[in-house]
Parts: C-alpha cells; sequence; structure tokens
C-alpha cells in the first residue's frame, strides 16, 4: 500500500466513492511475482 492505513478496530472501512480506497504500490507487488507471470496481462 502506498498510504498508511489505520486499523484501530480492526476492520478497514469501505468508503462511498468507487474502489476499495487502497492504492497499491505497483513496484513492490511487481518484485513479488512468480517467476515468468506478469502484473498485468499484456493483451
Amino acid at each position: 500500500l502506498v498510504e498508511e492505513t489505520v486499523l484501530g478496530t480492526g476492520r478497514l472501512p469501505i468508503p462511498d466513492e468507487p474502489g476499495l480506497g487502497l492504492t497499491l504500490d505497483l513496484d513492490t507487488v511487481g518484485e513479488h511475482l512468480v517467476a515468468g507471470e506478469t502484473l498485468f496481462d499484456e493483451t
């Protein structure tokens, strides 16, 4: 995640806007891919 998420109650508040309100750090996600896999389906 890019922004710090505070889970004081152990629950993640769901926003009213579209999406889950999370921003992934795509560089970090890419570092943890299985060998031979791509982050997004490149069709």
